[in-house]
């Protein structure tokens, strides 16, 4: 799928992938204009022996463009996800600004997670950022959401609405 943002404006974008949807897994968004920018928020949910495959790539094509690309996934069972997001600031993308931030929970001691964030910058005068995380629950917030009362599945399901909130606005998990 590929998306042109020929306007100075912030276009915001939600994508929900999981075994039951038929969302795009290949995403190029070009921003062609100064002041065109894209916001994406998305979730992705791997289980069973399944696979999710996203490519994400975002082309920074005029002076003051803005990227922020903010995902989260729950992977379990033996499902594996394999995620791919470039930021590329082409020349002439001056004072471009990229952001890309993506996290994973394992929720089995099988499920496999590789966020893989890439920055391209051919501009100087830039800002580009980019952070990843994969890994269970943490287990010292999961003993203390139980010292509070809570049981082990309370805990966790507190814990995986917390993760989650940074992308859930009136989409629903």
């Amino acid at each position: 799928m590929e998306i042109i943002i020929s306007q100075s404006c912030i276009e915001k974008l939600e994508f929900h992938w999981d075994i039951t949807t038929l969302m795009p897994s290949d995403i190029s968004i070009r921003l062609t204009v100064p002041g065109a920018g894209v916001q994406i928020s998305g979730i992705f949910k791997g289980e069973g022996n399944n696979h999710v495959p996203i490519v994400i790539g975002i082309y920074h094509e005029a002076p003051g463009t803005e990227s922020r690309v903010v995902l989260r996934g729950l992977v379990c069972d033996r499902a594996t996800a394999n995620v791919k997001i470039t930021a590329v600031l082409q020349k002439g993308a001056r004072g471009a600004d990229a952001a890309i931030n993506a996290k994973a929970l394992l929720l089995s001691k099988d499920a496999k997670a590789q966020l893989m964030p890439y920055l391209e910058i051919d501009e100087q005068e830039v800002k580009a950022t980019h952070a990843t995380f994969v890994g269970p629950l943490d287990e010292e917030e999961l003993f203390y959401a139980r010292s509070r009362g809570l049981n082990e599945q309370e805990a966790q399901k507190l814990l995986i609405e917390g993760f989650l909130a940074p992308v859930l606005s009136s989409s629903h998990v």
